[in-house]
């Protein structure tokens, strides 16, 4: 009996009808948007659909990176591939059909990270598939993290109830104090990348430039699956505020100058001094016509999904919780899109200084199954790993595809 299952390739492919199906099973890496982005970046994107009838069943987009100047590359699936259920027919006509792109262009192997949690049974699997599990351990996460944060969205009508009550107490005092939230234009890429810099700079992390940021919005522009917003102080609102605090402040040191101080009070006054220099200095930083920005994100989407994707921010103000602020709003505006979900990025321990600020946003840990590895070219992979350390190799490759 003939088989009515067929595949369509890149060259024939029906993009819209690949990332609808991304988009209803799948994860943001599998979108052919993304696929496009990194074929930018020193990446090549294949893609593949599994049709059954008139249906798709099965897509995947595989990476595919050269290794140095040799005639052989590693093959990468990120968050794939994106599949209804479980179909052990499905499934391996989409092994079979991986393995023979990877082998078209040389892979000598190829690494596959599928969107599915922790799952012993899902290792088996695979295995069975003939991939090898590369194990639980954080070291073996080489592409994406081994957890994710993600806030359920549709806990609460308004998502500030989802935030311990020290953020809710922020939230409100970066409104009071004159904090905005917008969504900015492609022409203000350059806000960002200037606080991406910042923030590079501050944490001694190495982040995107400006190029990277403005072909993302390119290209999700053009289904509507992203947005940036920007984070900006109003000097107005700003100032009255901060010049209460003056006020206010210095009556109380003036009261506290008039009396005999125990060494207790005099450390108080001090600091009430050193404060309210401070606010002074912040005033004046309100001088000029020039906007300040304290912060930014690109957001995208992918089906109910919202990816909090890059942020930056600015040195200036920081204890006025831009992130705190904008990360609320941002989940409101996926709210209004219908997403049920917004993924804050991932973290590597709970020892991650990320970790503690995406649980105060009211985030729940997702923990990952990790990475099936499958070996194409034997004898190449043999003589690459004995004469040129292989794995060393790979793992700096492999940095160049986190997020």
């Amino acid at each position: 009996m003939k088989s009515n299952y067929y595949f369509k390739h890149s060259n024939n492919i029906n993009y819209q009808e690949f990332d609808s199906f991304v988009e209803k099973n799948g994860h943001l890496l599998q979108t052919s948007a993304w696929g496009k982005l990194k074929s930018k970046n020193g990446w090549h994107a294949e893609y593949i659909a599994l049709y059954r009838g008139k249906e798709i069943v099965a897509t995947c987009m595989i990476l595919f990176r050269r290794l140095g100047a040799l005639n052989y590359t590693l093959a990468y699936v990120p968050k794939g591939f994106v599949f209804i259920e479980k179909n052990e027919k499905v499934d391996t006509l989409m092994r079979d059909e991986i393995i023979k792109v990877a082998q078209q262009y040389k892979a000598v192997a190829l690494d596959m990270e599928p969107n599915i949690a922790r799952d012993d049974s899902i290792v088996a699997y695979f295995e069975k598939l003939g991939f090898k599990h590369q194990g639980f351990e954080a070291d073996k996460f080489i592409y994406q993290t081994q957890f994710d944060m993600i806030v359920d969205l549709t806990k609460n009508e308004d998502i500030k109830d989802s935030f311990p009550k020290k953020n809710q107490k922020l939230l409100d005092k970066s409104i009071k104090e004159g904090l905005e939230f917008r969504k900015a234009s492609i022409d203000e890429i350059d806000i960002f990348a200037n606080l991406s810099d910042i923030t590079s700079k501050r944490n001694n992390i190495s982040l995107r430039k400006g190029s990277y940021y403005k072909q993302i919005v390119e290209l999700f522009s053009e289904s509507n699956n992203y947005d940036y917003f920007l984070v900006e102080l109003n000097k107005e609102t700003f100032k009255k505020e901060a010049e209460k605090k003056v006020k206010r402040m210095a009556k109380e040191i003036a009261g506290s100058e008039k009396r005999e101080l125990n060494e207790n009070a005099k450390v108080d006054l001090a600091l009430k001094r050193k404060k309210l220099r401070s606010i002074e200095e912040d005033i004046k930083k309100l001088d000029g016509n020039k906007p300040i920005y304290l912060a930014g994100c690109l957001v995208l989407y992918c089906g109910d999904m919202a990816y909090y994707l890059y942020a930056a921010s600015s040195n200036e103000f920081r204890y006025l919780q831009p992130n705190v602020f904008m990360n609320y709003y941002a989940m409101m505006e996926a709210k209004k899109r219908g997403c049920t979900g917004y993924n804050l990025g991932g973290y590597k321990s709970k020892d991650d200084g990320l970790y503690p600020f995406k649980l105060s946003l009211g985030a729940d840990s997702k923990e990952f199954v990790g990475i099936f590895s499958y070996v194409i070219n034997k004898p190449i992979y043999k003589i690459l790993k004995k004469g040129l350390a292989i794995r060393s190799k790979l793992k700096k490759i492999k940095k160049s595809l986190r997020k």
